[in-house]
C-alpha cells in the first residue's frame, strides 16, 4: 500500500543520511527546542502568550481574556515560566506577567505567515 509521504520503491541514499544523522546528533537541545514547541502547540497557552504581546495583564485580567479559571491561568504560567517565556511581578496586591523575550513575537509571526500562505495556496489550487 503507497501513500502520498511513501516511496515507491526502498532505496537508502547512504551519505545523505549520514549528514541527516549527524546534524541531529550535534544539535545541543533537541528536549528544549521540542518544549519550547510543545507550549506553542496548547491552544490556551499559545492565547496567553499572544495576549502578552499586547501588554502586561495581570492573572485576573488573564482568565477574563482566555474565558479560564485564575487557577487554569496560573497553571498555564507555571509551564510558561519554566520555559522562561514569561515573567511576573507583584505590584501591591496583584501579579502583573509580561514576556520575557520577543521570541514569542518572531514565533507567532513566523506561524501567521505560514498559516495564511497555506491557505492562499489551497485556495488558489
Amino acid at each position: 500500500m503507497h501513500t502520498d509521504s511513501a516511496c515507491e520503491v526502498r532505496c537508502l541514499h547512504p551519505e545523505a543520511v549520514q549528514r541527516a544523522t549527524q546534524a541531529l546528533e550535534a544539535e545541543p537541545d533537541l528536549i528544549g527546542m521540542a518544549s519550547l514547541f510543545a507550549a506553542f502547540g496548547d491552544p490556551t497557552r499559545l492565547r496567553l502568550l499572544l495576549a502578552l504581546q499586547i501588554e502586561p495583564l495581570c492573572t485576573c485580567d488573564l482568565a477574563v481574556v482566555l474565558g479560564v479559571s485564575e487557577s487554569a491561568v496560573s497553571h498555564q504560567l507555571r509551564t510558561l515560566k519554566s520555559l522562561d517565556l514569561v515573567e511576573s511581578e507583584r505590584r501591591d496586591r496583584m501579579m502583573f506577567h509580561r514576556l520575557t523575550s520577543t521570541i514569542t513575537e518572531a514565533l507567532s509571526a513566523v506561524a501567521r505567515s505560514h498559516v495564511v500562505g497555506s491557505l492562499t495556496s489551497a485556495e488558489a489550487a
